[in-house]
């Protein structure tokens, strides 16, 4: 049963729902918006987002699926409902954050990455809008709807502009030349580097500016930078986001044991 918006995206509108035969527990429910045009590519774009989610099992740092389909009429996508405060709005509140926080959050979400890989996709829409951050300091990643499988995402691509926020997208999405593992950890160097400064790397004036900013030869994080960070962290982050895709981390694992040795 829905009982309470929590807010709506380009495609859909999302409620928290409880659900009688699993104990009122809470999820949150996608519906298709009532003031767009029913389309086709609408329909798909959620229910698509929901096959995804059902074919990767329970991990601490996701919710868990919790059904997609049409019902009376209505195209629906429910994920569990997590308890906590989206990282964009603690970043709002608190502005940058310290190491020990981020690095924390960082292992959360490799693990996330990691788990999805598993399972034969690759998550592509790391920004502070889609983690959620539980009581106990958990982060927990929501939202597949730019997750692809592992060999689709890796094919070149053909659209003439690159999906997702842009002050995280990798260069290679700008490129469109396929993205790996690589690629996230390019977005997630980016996502921590406006966590412990308070700013963005990439900074422009619009969407495509910033878009291309990041397939500029001379975006290079310094030490400069990242006043208060110690190298370990500034050379981590400045791995993580080198342009060169082959100059990064190349998997989840070696990135997660780069960021367990600084932790420890």
């Amino acid at each position: 049963m829905l009982f309470e918006p929590v807010g709506a995206g380009a495609n859909a509108s999302a409620y928290k729902a409880w659900r009688e035969d699993q104990g009122r527990r809470l999820f949150v429910v996608k519906v298709l918006r009532h003031d767009l045009p029913l389309t086709e590519e609408r329909i798909q774009a959620l229910l698509g987002e929901g096959e995804i989610h059902s074919r990767i099992a329970h991990h601490r740092n996701l919710p868990d699926y919790g059904g997609h389909g049409n019902e009376d009429g209505e195209y629906y996508y429910a994920a569990e409902f997590i308890p906590g405060e989206r990282l964009k709005h603690r970043f709002a509140r608190e502005g940058k954050m310290r190491q020990d926080v981020v690095l924390k959050l960082a292992a959360d979400l490799l693990a996330a990455f990691q788990h999805i890989l598993e399972h034969g996709f690759l998550y592509r829409d790391v920004h502070v809008g889609n983690v959620i951050v539980r009581p106990d300091g958990t982060a927990v990643l929501v939202d597949f709807g730019l997750t692809e499988p592992v060999d689709v995402a890796a094919a070149k691509k053909h659209e003439a502009f690159a999906d997702g926020a842009a002050a995280f997208i990798p260069p290679e999405r700008v490129l469109r030349s396929g993205e790996n593992e690589a690629s996230i950890v390019y977005s997630l160097g980016m996502l921590m580097y406006l966590l412990l400064t308070g700013g963005d790397c990439v900074k422009a004036s619009d969407v495509v500016k910033a878009a291309l900013r990041h397939i500029g030869a001379r975006l290079a994080v310094t030490h400069n930078q990242m006043p208060g960070c110690s190298d370990d962290v500034v050379n981590l982050i400045a791995r993580m986001t080198k342009p060169d895709p082959a100059e990064r981390f190349q998997s989840f694992h070696e990135a997660l044991d780069a960021v367990s040795r600084i932790r420890s």
